[in-house]
């Protein structure tokens, strides 16, 4: 279903192709009018679309999935782009803003510019920028915690304008139309600002120092800012062929929006491949074609090339030199991206170089294209000084470079001590390469201050040498780990820093937001990690649920009956006297001189397992010293079995019987006997008892001995007010029990409230059983979980921190480390760490401030960081929830967090590992204690040298390119006036003649 705000696109896009219709039948006066419509029309609609963001109207598919309640009025603007649906819309807006700024009495340009907004919208439908969510939501499911930032603004809108202008700039150019070179600066400057933008919110968010990690989206923005660059290299030494080149601008604007909106990229893709990306991709293959049509003209470029290189000015070559390293960079990156997007689109797995494969992939070839772009920019920048300055300048870059970077690989200069002498050498031999390019564009600048063209061309190329220079400083530093210096930081210790600073954290504080977010309307039955937290709790409903059933059961019969009791007690209280894995005796009492008299004696072969001999007349028998002791052992079926016996020493039969040690005597007397236990209030009644020989029997003409003998009744115990067996087994119900006091886990589970609703499974089961009427999305209803619909959006951490810095002067700040809870449901993670970098001179102090971690008992690998801890021990001990929406919520909670380890768990083993980790969450987060008051906030530190040059050189560049804009507007106004002027002489002149 279609958003109100989706209707007023339509009304744009149908006017667009009105226009187009006029521009094909080469109607001028009707193509001019309704351009203007279309423009209006279009503005109009994203200003319309802009109001459910500002005003949180839910039934907005893009304003649910990227906004809540308690998204501040600054941010909300924002967020109409952040997601991939809003993003193409915008595009195609600043694209159809561009289209009418450039206006051009050529027909084809509105033909070949007019699709780029058109499937610029399709995309945008296709990917929900207008579908209505029904049943009107009160709250969003929130933003990516990741995207809460003030750079959601500037990084989206330059780079997706760029895009936009860019593309329509480029078709303008590759048809000649001139205007459109104010435009393609914009775009160009736009485009440069957004990347370095985008590489400043990674550097200061992910929390690892990288700015450029290869991800296939910022691969996407380099191939677009690579395949523009291009452009105005070119086109001064090679006119017909730059236009010929210019389609291929549009194609990579397409190809990189494809890549942003398939699973190529595992930071910044936004859904798979749909028939709205697939069109963006069909799109870019058909500028690509263009392109090539355009290229099979050969010899009139060839000519121009031949006429190029005779020239041999400085000038010449080194355009020529950039533009070849430029066009090898941009053919190289764009084949890179376009064979898996093409894979992609048909249903095929595909992958791109990224983070360490990306730089074994892409450096190799792109780092001796930076080489020669850097030895041909003294070639411009020197060229009206001659070939022998110029010459000179670049031989003594590649000499000091050479000498450096063999020197580096001999290990004798060291820039990165952590890292490879290959990387050493990269630094070594091209960080002169750079400073002379630096210094031949500051030379070029203050020698031609006084025009407005020239010193664009300088600040740019500078720029781009600044650039050059921080990223050769500084890239191993910032990508590589191992440059972290790691330590915690309790309160009120001071802990130096690597620039022999010193921080201390003074004081912390928590604090749960008010707002709220959606985690279950548009997740359940359908995320990945709801269907873990229903296998999750399916299996504790048919394993510890039924396993806390019976230790209930167990527990109720140790309360009913005395011996179970006793026996417990004594495993859990008394020392053993005898103890290894098969048993455990523990001494009950002593008895001296005891006799008895037999009515019957058998002699038992325990290996035979046969009666040998049976004695039926009576028998006196004694003992010197007799041990009562109780024997526990574990028997095959898990449960545990009794028995009272007796250790008796100096034993005597009145008979001689010449006993092996194989054989056991089963004695019944006349009578019973009975022993009294006082310290252990029970009396041991038996009129039978076997005897086991401990040790060799010995016999002689009257008597048998037997040293040591182990004797076990057969009888019954009184204890209390009953009596009990002698010999027997403890019920599966007490076994479990005593499993279960073992288990530290369940154990923080017995006499609690939730202890008592897991002993029930059908409590459990209740948790994933969905209520009547609800259509079930999947057999069982698998990935139904009864969650609570709304949760707290956010928890804060604020700290507050004391520098000392070296000359005993302080200052404090506060920082706040931010938990977007909702991240965990959405398999993103919630958890926003700090970064602070300072500058000091040429380098960054960079600082991550992160919570303490938990690490699992029950789970190797696993830990819980004390944000999550401490927000679901709110959640857990509030009473707006009931214990089966506090079991939902640890289930969904464990899932989330350990999304990434669950998808390594064998299949066979992943129900228990769900099982074990929702539990042991549960009994962590409702057992909580702050870990900062024992273990510390846990930093990691490391310097990063010429952070400055990567965040100034782009600065500096974008500014260059504005002023370009500047200069070809007021040239093209100047031109335009000169132009009216000579025509209303000429109409003078006529009319006076």
């Amino acid at each position: 279903m279609l958003h109100w705000t989706g209707f007023p696109p339509l009304i744009a896009a149908a006017l667009y192709i009105l226009t187009a219709y006029y521009a094909f039948n080469g109607k001028k006066n009707e193509l001019a009018k309704y351009l203007k419509y279309s423009t209006i029309a279009l503005t109009v609609s994203w200003l319309l679309y802009l109001i459910p963001f500002l005003t949180l109207d839910f039934s907005l598919h893009e304003v649910y999935w990227n906004s809540s309640v308690g998204m501040p009025l600054w941010m909300r603007l924002a967020t109409s782009w952040s997601g991939g649906g809003g993003s193409l819309f915008l595009f195609a807006f600043i694209a159809g803003l561009t289209l009418y700024f450039i206006r051009s009495d050529d027909a084809k340009f509105y033909l070949l510019s007019i699709p780029v907004v058109l499937v610029g919208l399709f995309a945008a439908y296709m990917n929900d920028a207008f579908t209505l969510i029904p049943g009107n939501p009160i709250t969003g499911a929130g933003l990516n915690p990741l995207l809460k930032s003030p750079w959601l603004y500037p990084h989206p809108v330059s780079t997706f304008s760029g895009y936009g202008i860019l593309a329509i700039s480029a078709i303008a150019l590759a048809l000649g139309i001139k205007r459109a070179k104010v435009s393609f600066n914009v775009g160009w400057a736009l485009l440069t600002l957004g990347i370095a933008l985008g590489a400043f919110w990674s550097y200061e968010t992910f929390g690892w120092g990288g700015y450029w990690a290869w991800d296939p989206v910022e691969t996407s923005e380099l191939v677009v800012w690579l395949a523009a660059t291009v452009l105005p290299h070119v086109a001064p030494i090679l006119p017909a062929f730059a236009e010929a080149y210019a389609p291929l601008i549009p194609s990579s604007v397409f190809l990189a929006m494809f890549v942003t909106r398939t699973g190529l990229s595992p930071l910044h893709s936004f859904a798979g491949a749909n028939l709205g990306s697939v069109s963006l991709l069909v799109l870019s293959i058909a500028y690509l074609m263009w392109f090539i049509k355009r290229l099979s003209d050969w010899d009139k470029y060839l000519t121009q090339i031949r006429s190029a290189i005779a020239k041999k000015t400085p000038f010449v070559i080194g355009m020529g030199l950039a533009s070849l390293g430029l066009l090898i960079a941009a053919f190289f990156v764009y084949g890179t991206l376009f064979v898996p997007s093409i894979m992609v689109a048909m249903g095929k797995e595909a992958s791109i170089p990224q983070m360490s494969a990306g730089i074994e992939y892409f450096h190799p070839v792109l780092y001796p294209v930076l080489a020669l772009l850097l030895i041909s920019l003294p070639m411009v920048t020197l060229s009206e000084l001659g070939w022998k300055p110029v010459l000179l300048v670049i031989a003594s870059a590649l000499l000091l470079g050479t000498s450096t970077g063999l020197a580096a690989l001999r290990g004798s200069i060291t820039l990165a001590h952590l890292s490879p002498v290959t990387t050493n050498a990269m630094m070594a031999f091209g960080i002169p390469l750079a400073a002379i390019a630096i210094a031949s564009s500051l030379y070029y600048i203050f020698t031609k201050y006084k025009k407005i063209r020239d010193v664009e061309i300088g600040l740019i190329h500078l720029g781009m040498a600044l650039t050059a220079l921080g990223v050769l400083m500084s890239g191993t530093y910032a990508f590589n780990n191992d440059y972290f210096y790691h330590f915690d930081l309790p309160p009120n210790k001071a802990e130096a820093l690597p620039n022999n600073m010193k921080l201390v954290l003074e004081s912390y504080d928590y604090n749960l937001s008010k707002s709220f977010v959606d985690i279950f309307d548009r997740y359940v039955q359908k995320s990945s990690v709801y269907f873990y937290a229903w296998l999750a709790i399916k299996t504790i409903a048919n394993d510890l649920s039924e396993f806390l059933q019976e230790v209930k059961k167990g527990e109720q019969l140790l309360q009913t009956n005395d011996l179970y009791r006793y026996v417990v007690n004594k495993m859990f209280h008394a020392n053993p006297m005898v103890s290894n894995e098969a048993m455990q005796v523990y001494k009950l009492g002593t008895r001296n001189n005891a006799s008895f008299e037999s009515a019957e004696i058998r002699v038992f072969n325990v290996t035979s397992n046969a009666i040998e001999l049976n004695l039926k007349r009576p028998l006196k028998l004694s003992a010197q010293n007799l041990t009562i002791a109780l024997y526990v052992w574990q028997k095959r079926d898990g449960t545990f079995g009794y028995a009272f016996t007796t250790l008796a020493e100096g034993l005597v039969i009145n008979k001689p019987m010449p006993l092996t040690p194989h054989q056991a005597l089963l004695v019944r007397l006349d009578r019973p006997y009975s022993i009294e236990l006082e310290e252990e209030k029970i009396a041991i009644t038996f009129s039978n008892f076997t005897i086991y020989p401990a040790s060799a029997p010995i016999a002689n003409e009257t008597l048998t001995v037997i040293p040591q003998a182990f004797v076990m009744f057969d009888g019954e115990v009184a204890l209390g007010n009953g009596t009990y067996p002698s010999t027997g087994s403890l019920p599966i119900s007490i076994t479990a029990y005593l499993h279960a006091l073992s288990d530290p886990t369940v154990q923080s589970l017995m006499g609690t409230e939730m202890g008592e609703f897991l002993s029930d499974p059908k409590n459990v089961l209740k948790v994933i059983t969905p209520p009547p009427g609800t259509k079930c999305l999947n057999p069982d209803c698998a990935g139904y979980v009864n969650a609570p619909k709304f949760v707290p959006e956010t928890a804060d951490l604020t700290l507050k921190f004391k520098v000392l810095n070296p000359d005993n002067t302080t200052y404090e700040f506060n920082e706040k480390i931010r938990y977007e809870a909702y991240g965990e449901i959405q398999g993103i993670h919630g958890l926003v760490p700090k970064v602070v970098h300072p500058s000091y001179g040429l380098s960054d102090l960079y600082v991550v401030l992160n919570p303490p971690v938990k690490s699992s008992h029950a789970i190797t690998g696993i830990s819980y960081h004390d944000m999550l801890l401490w927000y679901l021990n709110k959640l857990l001990n509030s009473k707006n929830y009931d214990e089966g929406q506090k079991l939902a919520l640890t289930a969904l909670f464990a899932a989330g967090y350990n999304v990434n380890f669950v998808n390594q768990v064998p299949r066979d083993q992943l129900a228990t590992f769900l099982e074990v980790a929702t539990v042991e969450l549960y009994n962590m987060a409702k057992n909580y204690k702050s870990l900062i008051s024992t273990q510390g906030l846990y930093v990691q530190a490391k310097v990063i040298p010429g952070m400055i040059f990567v965040w100034s050189g782009p600065g500096l560049m974008s500014l260059g390119a504005l002023l370009g804009a500047i200069y070809y507007y007021y040239s093209q106004r100047l031109v335009s006036k000169t132009q009216v002027s000579e025509k209303r002489e000429v109409v003078i002149a006529k009319a006076k003649h």
